[in-house]
């Protein structure tokens, strides 16, 4: 398969994540370029983190659906290294698969499938496994949330905690029939890839657009998109501390957007 011509990446260098960060900053701090990518022609949802030791990890979804290969590559100092399968699958792939590293260097990845024989289309279920060889091999996959979750198969965001513990956050239906509502939750991911605590972090949230989440000590930053009465669907951040929702601030308001 022929690769992808050119990747560019637009970096944003120290990019606060706190009250009282303008523009201004933000553009001061940031620098862009272009580089080759190891994803070939036809690959599609790509994802692009750091590792503990500050290198690129590119991720991504290539083969003729309904076969889906999720990889990656890392940009090593001679360029970019072989990429490697962490799962194959037969299963539509919903969110854009996610791989994230842990201090120790072990890698933690998590993709989402949609469900079938289900009376909700949107329904899907997510997987995590891990890597303690630098992705040569993987652990087998493993659910980690409780029986009672609802996934909605649009949204899922990952970061690593200490102690090899992951911060997940994802968009629930569980209580879609009785209110109509989706709500948006977090929850820690213990080394077994178990969910032994979780949260909501919003009611009712907008189901079509995509979340994020940062990690700083003990605080989560998720950015989203609300949902208020009368469809008003405004950019969002929520700052989970100490098990408590503390702030919701609204980032860009984007008014009444019907759906």
């Amino acid at each position: 398969m022929k690769q992808m011509k050119n990747f560019c990446l637009f970096l944003i260098l120290s990019f606060p994540l706190m009250e009282g960060c303008s523009l201004a900053t933000v553009e001061q701090q940031s620098s862009s370029w272009e580089l080759d990518s190891p994803a070939p022609e036809g690959s599609r949802q790509h994802g692009l983190s750091v590792t503990s030791n500050d290198k690129l990890l590119l991720s991504w979804v290539e083969g003729i659906e309904p076969e889906n290969r999720v990889r990656f590559s890392v940009l090593e100092d001679k360029g970019w290294s072989k990429p490697q399968t962490i799962v194959r699958t037969t299963t539509k792939l919903a969110a854009s698969p996610q791989v994230r590293s842990f201090q120790n260097g072990s890698l933690a990845a998590a993709w989402m499938v949609s469900k079938k024989q289900t009376d909700f289309r949107f329904a899907a279920e997510m997987y995590l496994a891990r890597s303690d060889d630098g992705g040569q091999h993987w652990s087998a996959p493993v659910i980690p949330y409780s029986e009672q979750a609802r996934l909605y198969n649009a949204q899922m965001s990952l970061s690593t905690l200490k102690n090899d513990e992951l911060a997940l956050v994802w968009t629930d239906t569980r209580n879609l029939k009785s209110n109509n509502r989706y709500q948006l939750m977090a929850g820690i991911v213990d080394q077994n890839g178990k969910i032994n605590t979780e949260w909501i972090l919003d009611d009712d949230v907008c189901s079509c657009c995509t979340t994020d989440i940062a990690v700083k000590g003990k605080d989560w930053l998720v950015t989203y998109r609300d949902h208020l009465p009368g469809e008003v669907r405004d950019i969002s951040l929520a700052r989970l501390s100490n098990g408590n929702v503390t702030k919701k601030i609204i980032y860009n308001v984007d008014g009444v957007i019907s759906g």
